[in-house]
């Protein structure tokens, strides 16, 4: 998990903060981010260290609907690194990054096959994504971005399932 050391993780919720914690837990200094101030608070004092300035990887971990609010402020604060999301579906992000060609080369969509009966950053756990399925499309990206996406994958305890967007959806 050598080529990333800093992540931003933008939702606050289980999906977000579980990975949060362990990525922290791994060492990794990890910035939670949220529209709800109150959900961040939670979500950076579970995970504890944060890391401030331009992270390495930046994960999307809002609803689908907040999705293309968060490429705009990527777009916005020219973040050069890699883009990962976590939503359900996987069409519609990379129709809305596709519209951005620097950061569609370094986006890759994702879908971890996780998930618990409660939600919120109060819920998290760390092991949430061992053992688990974790399905990317890393067709359009570049090889550094796939990289870097199938360390995070592995280094969560998840296995990596390259699939087509238009197939998983």
């Amino acid at each position: 998990m050598n080529s990333f050391a800093s992540v931003e993780i933008i939702g606050s919720g289980l999906i977000g903060t579980s990975i949060g914690l362990a990525l922290s837990q791994k060492g990794v200094k990890v910035a939670m981010r949220d529209l709800d101030t109150r959900a961040e608070s939670i979500a950076q004092d579970l995970v504890g260290s944060a890391h401030e300035g331009q992270p390495d990887l930046i994960i999307s971990a809002v609803p689908v609907s907040a999705f293309a609010g968060v490429v705009k402020g990527l777009i916005e604060r020219n973040f050069n690194g890699v883009f990962i999301d976590v939503a359900s579906i996987k069409s519609k992000p990379k129709v809305e990054v596709s519209e951005y060609p620097l950061l569609f080369e370094r986006f890759i969509p994702s879908h971890p096959m996780a998930g618990r009966e409660v939600g919120g950053a109060e819920s998290a756990r760390a092991d949430l994504f061992e053992g688990r399925a974790w399905v990317i499309d890393s067709s359009a990206a570049s090889a550094g971005a796939r990289v870097i996406a199938t360390e995070l994958i592995t280094a969560l305890g998840a296995h990596v399932v390259e699939m087509d967007s238009r197939e998983h959806d």
